[in-house]
């Protein structure tokens, strides 16, 4: 492997390469023109911080690796810098090209593209998955769209976890979220919607199962791999699956209950859809034909029996079909003795 010679005398040090800085860059070139941050040790940390200085070595937060540019291509752009300086320093636009040719020598040598990244990628293990999401949130710059199925821990909503959402809130981030309906009785799903509700971060929930999905400014989708498995996720950047699974996210938001109301008495309480379910439950009808005569389909008609069950503390339909008309009888009762009604 070639070595870059002495700086040309006069190069101020805003551009000059140290020895140690020019192996690293060789280095990076020479394993593909990528070298990931992991593999960056502490006694590198000098040197790639003057690379990037000179814009020699791009940063790429999704792969979490370090780009080597194109030296060529920066020669306008550093000569327009000394250009910008006094009349008396425009001698010295004439050095730095030289030390571009040697250093575009070498990478036209041992340069090679680094691969085009897949518009489908695989991560597996729940870390990696997680760091690369927490990477791409710090892109973020207009929309953050989240489907979380299944109960929400609460260290998941502390507020060290949650910071990054607080900060993209207040930088303009429009931010929406869809859970299970069922979280509306976990006291900490409540003061997280409680508190973010302020800062513009709106939470829906639907009366059905949900698959997991980040999509991020519309434009990177992150979807499980099986069911809602936690260990593998596909990263997706192509146009049309990205803006396929946006318009799932939209049908469905459309047809959630706003997370509005924090009373733990009232989260309690039947949504609309299971009230439906209930009439037609005591009429006697079978959950296939609850599903036909509500446009359902049976597994959705399935959880929210489950949920009504939940809700009366049954465990088996003919105690639900006993509480059902228990309830009922109160009601009716209740009409008989009131005047009014």
């Amino acid at each position: 492997m070639g070595t870059v010679g002495e700086p040309p005398a006069g190069l101020p040090a805003r551009f000059a390469l140290p020895e140690h800085a020019q192996q690293l860059y060789l280095r990076i070139v020479d394993q593909g023109g990528a070298l990931s941050a992991e593999l960056v040790g502490p006694q590198d940390e000098e040197s790639l911080r003057r690379l990037a200085d000179l814009k020699l070595v791009v940063h790429e937060p999704i792969d979490s690796q370090w780009v080597a540019t194109n030296p060529r291509e920066l020669q306008s752009l550093w000569a327009m810098e000394l250009h910008a300086q006094a009349v008396g320093a425009l001698a010295l636009a004439s050095v730095v090209p030289a030390q571009v040719e040697e250093l575009s020598a070498l990478y036209a040598r041992h340069g090679r593209v680094a691969p085009r990244r897949e518009p489908v990628q695989y991560v597996h293990g729940v870390g990696a998955i997680r760091s690369r999401i927490a990477a791409l949130t710090e892109t973020v710059k207009e929309e953050f769209l989240t489907v979380q199925p299944g109960k929400r821990p609460p260290r998941f909503l502390a507020p060290e976890l949650t910071r990054r959402e607080f900060d993209l809130a207040r930088e303009g981030v429009q931010r929406r979220t869809i859970y299970e309906s069922h979280v509306r009785r976990e006291p900490a799903v409540r003061a997280y919607a409680r508190a973010v509700s302020d800062l513009g971060i709106q939470l829906r929930t639907l009366d059905e199962p949900v698959g997991r999905m980040f999509i991020l400014d519309r434009r990177t989708a992150v979807i499980p791999l099986h069911g809602n498995d936690p260990e593998s996720a596909a990263f997706i950047t192509e146009p049309t699956a990205v803006a396929f699974l946006v318009s799932c996210f939209e049908r469905d938001w459309a047809r959630a209950d706003p997370f509005d109301d924090f009373d733990s008495r009232k989260a309690d309480q039947l949504s609309e859809a299971q009230h439906a379910v209930v009439r037609l439950l005591s009429e006697g009808l079978s959950q296939p034909s609850m599903a036909r005569r509500l446009s359902l389909s049976e597994r959705t008609v399935a959880n929210h029996v489950a949920g009504i069950r939940t809700h009366y503390g049954a465990t088996t339909l003919f105690q639900l079909g006993l509480a059902i008309g228990r309830e009922q009888s109160r009601q009716d009762e209740g009409a008989r003795e009131d005047p009014a009604g």
